[in-house]
């Protein structure tokens, strides 16, 4: 029986200098350049000209970007004010038909601006309502220049304006973003799998995959749910529809990877979403077998780690959701089986080796550009070199040199973009810097000194001994940087299932240099599968349940296409830290206003709406939904009505009861 990818002796391989070349220029690929905004056409600098006239108000056309009109406008002696002119009309202040405008700043309150600023936007909408806009250039409209401000009743008439908004109209998504890094990360992954062979027979490869997609079956069992805390799950599938301005300071790995995919179903988006993320959960699973058989492990145990990461209830549940962790999670352990495979049977300097580290380190860099909650993961992720059987010397050497390749390559390729999210929630003070440096001083150092004692003689008990210092240094390291340690347990194990793939290979490791006998190795795998199936049964119910504001926006994909009378649906969506965000994104959905607390005041209310009762009236946003609620005449009953249980999203906002009711009610404003 031949082994995969060794069918044709090794003379007739192709070179890899193609591969070298293809992989530096997609990775190196240089962004189009944006080139400088157009200027106006002739019709559209006469409408302006116009305005100016009309209104009394000085104004000029600084830019046509495609989709848009960038107008300054001033009143008076005040500073002048930018607006931003788009159609279609996606997120904007005041929607006039399929146009959209909204000024151009920082605007927290849009009614404690100076009057003069008011004034000016006030006359560029005046003239848009009075004039027709004439044909912008043609293209989408680029994401926003201006970010939304809360909508109040002013100069301007603002019957279409929003409170802060969490969803808004369906606007023509931006340009479909590509995962360069991802792709020839993929692509250095086949010339190497190619050049070295897997360590995987052709009917043994079969029962993997027929295992793999066994254990896709019964992950789809779980009911899909949006699971991340504090509404961001809609968030996050926004993003990669059509953009988000709040997540896109996390990095663009996720649109990068998941727009093409969210944009082939944009009237449900989250469908076509789950298929992809069972896909990625199969591309883990054989990733994960394919590298513990490089390291060792025979049939059995190898098939039991994959059953036992394929199935682990965190994982399951990740897969099952929107979650930003699954694409993290494929990635690097697509990385961990190139190392692998490349270390197997090459040398330092060999130059399979050399290109397997510059693709891990495209892959990683891919990863970590989607959220950084996988960044402590990856980088311990070199480790696996040293589970690789062989002399201990060459795989020090290979770990220190892939350490170096990789993080040069995610700085060369993404150090911009990995600077952002430090001005995040979780880059502000997630982990305490003395303590970073402690933890990583001292672990270096041990490690470091472990390595010296073992290279003066060394026995494979010593390698072993290594292997399992450094899953212990690597769980010390996990569990001291742990960046979501406020957060609620569930989340948490979203955090260290991204160890999942490396820890996996190490346990397997120690393992097979235990018990390297295939019967022992049965025994083993089956003991390691049994403990496994326990503590799933155990912590499961835990791990898995969403939380009630998680729950309720899963519910809102049934009713959000619906044929209503009213084309808006308003709900408080905001307050305090509390958030609940509906996925009022798809195109076909009704169009939704999230507001904060203290914007209910201000909010102008001038036509019958759909209102929504979100979870957060029976907790923070109480007193908000009171006021809001105030000023509404709500249907004698509910249009939609449901009793969830009450998870709190968050440990520090506990809910005050046992059960939840939500609703959606059709609201007339009192006055």
């Amino acid at each position: 029986m031949q082994v995969l990818a060794l069918a044709q002796p090794r003379s007739s391989r192709p070179s890899l200098g193609w591969l070298v070349v293809l992989a530096v220029m997609l990775a190196l690929a240089p962004r189009l350049a944006r080139a400088g905004d157009p200027s106006c056409s002739a019709a559209v600098e006469q409408w302006v000209r116009g305005c100016a006239e009309s209104t009394g108000h000085p104004m000029s056309p600084l830019s046509c970007p495609p989709g848009m009109l960038i107008v300054s406008a001033a009143s008076g002696d005040a500073t002048e004010l930018r607006v931003e002119v788009r159609r279609p009309a996606g997120r904007a202040m005041v929607t006039i038909d399929d146009l959209g405008l909204s000024p151009i700043g920082e605007f927290p309150r849009w009614a404690e601006t100076p009057p003069e600023l008011q004034a000016a936007f006030a006359a560029v909408v005046e003239c848009a309502r009075s004039s027709p806009v004439p044909t912008l250039a043609s293209g989408p409209p680029r994401p926003r220049h201006a970010p939304v401000a809360p909508a109040v009743r002013s100069q301007v008439d603002a019957n279409a304006a929003h409170a802060r908004d969490v969803q808004a109209t369906v606007a023509e998504p931006p340009t479909t973003p590509i995962a360069w890094l991802g792709l020839a990360g993929l692509l250095v992954f086949v010339g190497v799998a190619w050049r070295a062979g897997l360590p995987v027979r052709a009917k043994e490869g079969a029962l993997a995959v027929v295992v793999a997609l066994g254990c896709a079956g019964l992950q789809s069992l779980l009911p899909w749910s949006f699971f991340l805390q504090n509404g961001h799950g809609p968030q996050w599938v926004e993003y990669a529809l059509r953009g988000h301005e709040g997540l896109a300071e996390y990095g663009p790995g996720y649109p990068e990877l998941l727009a093409a995919v969210v944009r082939l179903g944009p009237g449900d988006p989250e469908w076509v979403l789950a298929w992809a993320y069972l896909g990625l959960g199969v591309v883990v699973s054989l990733s994960v077998y394919v590298a513990a058989r490089g390291i060792g492990a025979r049939i059995e145990l190898a098939l039991a780690l994959l059953v036992i990461v394929a199935l682990d209830p965190t994982l399951v549940r990740l897969i099952r959701s929107a979650s930003y962790h699954v694409p993290i999670i494929s990635l690097q352990a697509i990385a961990a089986a190139l190392l692998v495979l490349a270390a197997r049977r090459r040398g330092v300097r060999a130059p399979v080796f050399v290109i397997a580290t510059f693709g891990a380190g495209l892959l990683i860099a891919q990863a970590a550009r989607v959220h950084p909650v996988g960044w402590l993961a990856a980088s311990v992720l070199p480790t696996v070199i040293m589970f690789v059987p062989g002399h201990t010397r060459t795989r020090v050497g290979q770990t220190m040199l892939a350490t170096t390749v990789i993080a040069a390559v995610v700085a060369g390729t993404s150090l911009a973009e990995l600077l952002r999210p430090l001005n995040t929630p979780l880059g502000r003070g997630a982990v305490d810097f003395e303590q970073l440096v402690w933890t990583l001083g001292v672990g270096v150092v041990a490690v470091a000194v472990a390595v010296v004692m073992i290279l003066r003689r060394p026995t494979a008990r010593a390698r072993a001994l290594l292997i399992a210092g450094l899953l212990g240094a690597m769980l010390v390291f996990a569990v001291r940087l742990n960046p979501v340690a406020v957060d609620a347990s569930r989340y948490q194990a979203g955090y260290f299932m991204c160890f999942a793939p490396v820890f996996g290979l190490g346990l397997a490791s120690l393992i097979a240099r235990v018990a390297p006998g295939r019967r022992r190795q049965r025994i083993a795998a089956a003991l390691v599968l049994g403990v496994a199936v326990i503590g799933s049964i155990a912590t499961a119910a835990d791990r898995v349940s969403p939380a009630t504001d998680a729950r309720e926006s899963t519910w809102a994909l049934d009713w959000r296409a619906r044929d209503w009378e009213v084309s808006r649906v308003i709900y408080i969506g905001e307050a305090g830290t509390s958030a609940v965000a509906l996925p009022l994104h798809a195109r076909d959905a009704v169009v939704g206003t999230g507001m904060r607390g203290e914007d209910v005041a201000a909010f102008y209310l001038g036509e019958p709406v759909l209102y929504y009762r979100s979870s957060l009236c029976s907790a923070a946003g109480r007193e908000a939904c009171r006021a809001l609620e105030s000023r509404l005449q709500l249907g004698d009953e509910a249009l939609l009505e449901r009793e969830l249980p009450a998870i709190s999203s968050q440990p520090w906002h506990p809910i005050e009861a046992d059960t939840v009711r939500v609703g959606l009610f059709l609201a007339r404003p009192r006055y």
